[in-house]
């Protein structure tokens, strides 16, 4: 668990728990040599109050990692979505990260399908999702 909610504070000592740590970098030559899939979470911004609209930032994060492992199999947890972190476009940024990096898969469970994906009025599916 890299950032995730209020939770990456939980694990907080000296140092912030990344997915593109150099820590983490065996554990994704093991997947990529095993052909097997790597699940993480973090979250694709921060969960402190920001302004709407803003950039996503922690998605450099992600995409460091994909740019270096091309044949990693990612998983990431919840689109990148943690309870205040998602923008009202945030399907566009998960079109473009799966467009860009075909390894990449996204797991829809907990609170990005009740808080983003779903139209909170309808329980319906939003538009562009």
């Amino acid at each position: 668990m890299c950032r995730h909610d209020d939770l990456t504070m939980l694990l907080q000592d000296e140092e912030t728990p990344v997915i593109n740590h150099m820590g983490m970098r065996a554990l994704y030559e093991f997947c990529v040599e095993h052909d097997i899939n790597c699940l993480v979470h973090h979250n694709a911004t921060r969960t402190a109050m920001r302004e709407k609209g803003g950039d996503y930032e922690y998605l450099w994060e992600v995409k460091q990692v994909l740019d270096e492992f091309p044949q990693l199999r990612l998983i990431w947890c919840h689109a990148g979505v943690s309870r205040r972190t998602h923008e009202d476009h945030h399907h566009e940024m998960i079109d473009e990260m799966i467009t860009q990096y075909p390894q990449l898969m996204i797991d829809m469970s907990w609170v990005v399908w009740e808080e983003v994906v779903l139209d909170p009025a309808t329980s319906k599916v939003k538009k562009g999702w």
